[in-house]
């Protein structure tokens, strides 16, 4: 999992007009996890097993894309 960003001058035209985004970003998996850039990792207790929950702390439109990285195989 990938996310785009866009230019960093972009993220200030948009902010300055007012457009901006806060929130979280979640990803329930029991795949192995090759690297990833989450804010916490937890096991999820509700999906129980080898299930984790990869979470993003998104603050605002500043904040470094999400990535991670699974293997499949």
């Amino acid at each position: 999992m990938s996310t785009k960003s866009v230019a960093k001058s972009a993220k200030k035209r948009l902010r300055d007009i007012g457009l901006d985004w806060s929130g979280k970003v979640r990803v329930f998996t029991d795949a192995k996890v090759l690297s990833h850039n989450a804010t916490s990792v937890k096991k999820n207790k509700r999906l129980g097993g080898r299930f984790m929950t990869y979470t993003w702390d998104i603050k605002n439109i500043f904040t470094p894309t999400t990535e991670m990285i699974i293997q499949i195989f």
